[in-house]
């Protein structure tokens, strides 16, 4: 894991060197180890700057920009290639390689492959390399977007980076907001579904892309990869028993991929299901006692201790607990915002910022997390909602309502009849209504949060897609690629690289990725669980209490507390003056305060993001 920038001009400037330099100041945290500036081309006109954070062969072999054997290549690389071993056996026995690095691994294979490699490399990556004899660029993401990469394109000149406040804060462009995506965020919680930032003239390279910067500064892209199109076929037939046998095996292949380290490893230990799985295998196949970081609020409803610590015990762990307070939340909050660099939806990123920074104190360089395992294996209540209201929508009534029985005996609650025919309703409604009738039903729903006239001049369905048309299938895929985990991935890749932390996700190893994107919908819940699949490959390894659990929390922060500690610093920034007041109802806003103590989860989010943006603002227009 590493911070990575190249600056290309169309003239070279002397004082580009100064410029990339600011951009690494930016984000020193990313690889406090080595660095490197270079310029790659002859004429000067190309400059690499790296960040190292030392993870495999941390002798000075490692450094970047990195030259492949030849000279004709020149690298900047931040992630993990897990398969690099096999790779360098496979296809690169005859070179003579200079470290045990990944990286010049990666080069080797760029250097005789070209755009070949995705068919080969498994890993988290984002890569620059410039080829001396083309006088090219070629860059690119990994193909669920794990690991970051930003352009900001001004003509004649263009700049990548690992983060997007580093253009502004370099002063390589102007800070201007993205005002469609303040908007987005305010209104939906959308914050990383398209390829826009918070940043008005900083976008995000998209994963499962490549792309090339010509000698006369043209892009091109293209992409390589789509979950759509890498689903394994002819699995439909498979019955439950199969499935659950052979995503047992695609996860211990991850999880042992990832605990491939000269560093030492850890992992996140929530004690649901995903991280307590995650924990039982890593320490089954690491060589020492497996270290585990856990955030606990006992006391609070969203306290998951007893579980953690059940799975601790099970596993000969070395667990280590944190319980941050409101008192530390308000200390370090400045803080997590600066680091985040953009606006963040809600206060679960600050449980993970305390997570990662108890890790650091424990020596743990990389960290194991069961981020994604909700989207592949359908983890959140509203898509067993998706899943009914599809079923309704195509009159499987019959099956709905065995479906819905199956789903209440397992939550230890009686058929609701009333509710099951609302569903049903719904789910008719919902697909026969025109899409402008269902649309002016969300606009009604959301008009209260602006100010008169600001969400028509912003919304634009194109750009923020509604559930409405989405089946449970749909559903899942769009969460992994464009709404949901993105947003988590680019969380949790800033608040493990705030304390010089490589944060690994076995869960969303692609061939795993592709196998549950494959499977039908009557394969996902062939019993009407939430993560059947999971729960029955978990119950192998981990106590069948944690296993077939009912209740969902994750790293959650005991939100409504913190966020009553934080009234007073949130209602003074909030007032009528605010730049957030451009967009949000001032008034509403009023009554929220108003009614603060007795407000819901998802009114108290609303404030939070309102805060948060105004916060964002104020820090990059006085900076």
């Amino acid at each position: 894991m590493c911070g990575i920038t190249a600056l290309i001009s169309k003239e070279g400037e002397p004082e580009n060197k100064n410029l990339i330099s600011k951009v690494l100041d930016s984000f020193p945290y990313r690889g406090p180890d080595d660095n490197g500036i270079d310029y790659v081309d002859i004429n000067e006109k190309i400059i690499f700057g790296h960040l190292r954070l030392s993870i495999l062969d941390i002798s000075e072999a490692g450094h970047q920009p990195m030259y492949d054997h030849s000279g004709r290549y020149v690298m900047i690389f931040n992630g993990e290639i897990y398969n690099y071993k096999e790779i360098k056996l496979k296809y690169l026995s005859d070179v003579k390689f200079k470290s045990g690095t990944d990286s010049e691994v990666l080069l080797e294979l760029y250097a005789r492959m070209k755009e070949k490699i995705f068919d080969i490399i498994n890993g988290m990556f984002a890569i620059i390399i410039y080829d001396k004899v083309k006088d090219e660029i070629f860059f690119t993401r990994d193909r669920l977007g794990i690991k970051p990469l930003y352009i900001c394109n001004l003509k004649d000149e263009i700049l990548l980076c690992s983060e997007p406040k580093a253009a502004v804060i370099s002063n390589f462009v102007n800070f201007e907001p993205n005002e469609e995506a303040i908007f987005d965020f305010l209104a939906f919680g959308e914050r990383d579904h398209t390829d826009s930032t918070f940043f008005q003239y900083v976008k995000r390279i998209q994963p499962g892309t490549f792309g090339y910067i010509k000698k006369d500064m043209t892009i091109m892209y293209e992409e390589y990869w789509n979950i759509k199109n890498n689903q394994t076929k002819h699995l439909g037939n498979l019955k439950l028993e199969d499935i659950v046998d052979k995503v047992d095996e695609l996860i211990n292949d991850a999880i042992k991929y990832r605990l491939i380290s000269d560093v030492p490893v850890g992992t996140s230990l929530s004690g649901g299901i995903d991280s307590s799985l995650v924990a039982a295998l890593a320490s089954k196949y690491h060589d020492n006692k497996f270290t585990s970081v856990s955030a606990i609020f006992e006391g609070e409803e969203v306290d998951e201790s007893k579980f953690s610590r059940l799975i601790v015990k099970e596993n000969n762990l070395r667990g280590v607990f944190t319980s941050p307070n409101p008192d530390e939340v308000i200390k370090e909050l400045d803080n997590i915002l600066e680091i985040q660099g953009e606006p963040i939806g809600s206060m679960s990123p600050l449980v993970q910022y305390f997570v990662m920074k108890e890790a650091k104190k424990n020596n743990l360089t990389v960290m194991l997390d069961g981020q994604g395992a909700d989207e592949l294996f359908a983890g959140y209540t509203h898509y067993i909602d998706t899943y009914f209201k599809e079923l309704s929508g195509n009159f499987h009534w019959r099956k709905l309502y065995r479906k819905y029985k199956e789903h209440m005996a397992f939550s230890g609650k009686d058929i609701e009849h009333k509710k099951l025919i609302k569903i049903m309703l719904k789910g008719v409604l919902e697909k026969f209504l025109p899409q402008k009738i269902y649309e002016y039903r969300i606009k009604n729903n959301k008009l209260k949060l602006f100010k008169s006239g600001v969400f028509e001049k912003y919304y634009e369905s194109s750009r923020v897609k509604l559930p409405k048309r989405l089946s449970l299938k749909e559903n899942l895929l769009y969460s992994t690629t464009i709404s949901s985990l993105p947003n988590l991935l680019m969380y949790e890749d800033r608040s493990s690289m705030a304390f010089s932390i490589e944060a690994r996700v076995p869960y969303l190893d692609h061939n795993l990725v592709e196998f549950m994107a494959s499977l039908k919908t009557d394969q996902i819940y062939e019993i009407m669980i939430s993560k059947v699949i999971l729960r029955k490959i978990s119950e192998r390894y981990i106590p069948e209490d944690i296993a077939w659990r009912r209740d969902k929390i994750g790293f959650a922060a005991p939100e409504k507390k913190w966020m009553r500690k934080l009234k007073k610093q949130i209602h003074n920034t909030l007032n009528e003056n605010s730049w957030i007041m451009n967009f949000a109802n001032f008034n509403y806003l009023n009554e929220l305060f108003e009614n603060f103590e007795n407000l819901n989860v998802n009114e108290y989010r609303y404030i939070w993001r309102c805060y948060s943006v105004e916060w964002w603002y104020n820090k990059f227009s006085n900076s």
